[in-house]
């Protein structure tokens, strides 16, 4: 089960009151995610090329949507005196908690899955955007042994496998190859086209219970990177 899927009841708690945030968010979703995500993250992607060009680390950032912004920012503020203090605690039990799940992250070279590793740490903030307030973590994964990606097709994508949260960058400008030496790397998003039944069954997924477990790699945005 996603770590994250136990906030959905605060949420409905708050929605009678938020119901123009919702709309809000629905309008600004992707078209084909508006079946049924409760949560969106807009992501931001940064891979580390060592002068080697090996990719030896993962920069990640998620901003939250308003809803789920607000409702941790107020639950920061009821239960610590100290903000900062809460936003770090939090950002330490998101880092524990996500871990098990590889923070939704997908590392693919030349068809091989790559595992993941855990990040050693996590850094929380909430900013006021007027009207509103915006929550992001930030974290970085780093490899132990530095990956080969010269003359590879390489596949990012962060997804919630379950499809409770709808997680994209808003365009391949939020994925980008930074260090390296003497090379050149492309990159683009392939977004899904998942089938009409398929859209259809998420559809129906508020009106049942079903088990949505793999549902989100069907809903997944793409990045492919290609260094030469």
């Amino acid at each position: 089960m996603s770590p994250m899927i136990h906030y959905l009841s605060n949420i409905a708690r708050l929605r009678s009151y938020c119901l123009r945030l919702i709309l809000l968010i629905s309008i600004s979703a992707p078209q084909v995610l508006q079946a049924h995500p409760h949560n969106w993250i807009n992501v931001k992607t940064q891979l580390l090329l060592n002068a080697d060009n090996k990719l030896i680390e993962i920069q990640q950032s998620w901003e939250f949507d308003a809803i789920y912004s607000m409702i941790t920012s107020a639950s920061i503020k009821n239960t610590y005196e100290d903000e900062s203090e809460g936003l770090a605690l939090m950002a330490e039990t998101m880092r524990k908690n996500l871990s098990s799940h590889s923070y939704f992250s997908n590392l693919i070279v030349d068809g091989k899955s790559l595992l993941i590793p855990t990040a050693s740490l996590a850094t929380l903030k909430i900013e006021q955007q007027d009207p509103i307030s915006i929550m992001t973590l930030d974290f970085t994964l780093r490899f132990e042994n530095p990956i080969d990606v010269k003359d590879k097709k390489v596949i990012w994508s962060v997804y919630d496998p379950t499809y409770y949260i709808a997680m994209n960058h808003k365009d391949v400008s939020d994925v980008n190859i930074i260090g390296g030496q003497d090379i050149e790397c492309g990159k683009d998003l392939v977004i899904p086209k998942p089938t009409e039944e398929t859209v259809a069954y998420a559809s129906s997924l508020d009106k049942s219970n079903r088990d949505t477990d793999g549902l989100g790699d069907q809903f997944a945005e793409r990045a492919i990177l290609q260094c030469i």
